[in-house]
């Protein structure tokens, strides 16, 4: 599913592309708003939309946006809900475990880097698989 905003119709009905966008970050997502002191602890306000009320497109159709003259602006005036098709999943080939593995590390104290490229390539020679998908 993909939505479509027409940038050239909001901005007749006088609605930012910013304003569409931050409704259906918020309606889809979640939005921060503010903090609050609650307890003497600071808490953040983040808005989002019921559970129930995003999950069919034709409810986040329904919430309303304001235009610069005050008035309100229905999303499905702007928005078009278009069906796509995405590429099927590819089957993990035999011996691996993921896609697209990151080795993120740093070197030790009073190490060096060459000890480091020493230690990955033991890794690599004893823990990885040698096969070229």
């Amino acid at each position: 599913m993909r939505l479509y905003i027409d940038r050239q119709k909001p901005e007749a009905l006088g609605v930012s592309f910013t304003t569409i966008s931050d409704t259906l970050t918020g309606a889809m997502g979640s939005t921060y708003v503010n903090d609050f002191v609650n307890n003497g602890r600071v808490q953040q306000v983040i808005i989002q939309a019921d559970a129930a009320a995003r999950m069919n497109v034709d409810d986040v159709l329904k919430l309303y946006v304001r235009n610069a003259g005050g008035g309100i602006v229905a999303l499905s005036e702007v928005v078009t809900p278009v069906w796509t098709t995405a590429p099927s999943a590819r089957p993990m080939p035999p011996g691996r475990r993921c896609w697209n593995c990151g080795v993120t590390n740093s070197v030790a104290p009073r190490r060096s880097l060459q000890s480091l490229g020493r230690w990955l390539s033991a890794v690599e020679l004893t823990a990885l698989p040698h096969q070229r998908w």
